[in-house]
């Protein structure tokens, strides 16, 4: 009575390319607009969670993603062009 409502791309599982990306664009989108960096969190946690929902990534998977994409946040902020280009 389950059916897949999203086909598998071929390719990787390990670490989440889609979580990376939210970790990253909504640490950016914060640091543009503080005032919404919560919205921009939980959109970015609602990604992650639909991918594993969609059986598309482990929880393991979109961890390890996150984290990749909190790193590459903090070397970019560590990058004195991309802070002034955020600035």
């Amino acid at each position: 009575r389950i059916r897949r409502f999203a086909k598998a791309v071929p390719g990787y599982d390990y670490p989440s390319y889609h979580a990376m990306r939210c970790a990253v664009f909504s640490r950016v989108l914060a640091e543009l607009d503080p005032v919404r960096a919560k919205a921009f969190h939980s959109v970015a946690e609602r990604v992650e969670v639909d991918r594993i929902f969609a059986g598309e990534h482990f929880p393991y998977s979109v961890a390890a993603g996150r984290k990749v994409g909190e790193a590459i946040f903090e070397a970019l902020s560590a990058n004195p062009r991309f802070t002034a280009d955020l600035r």
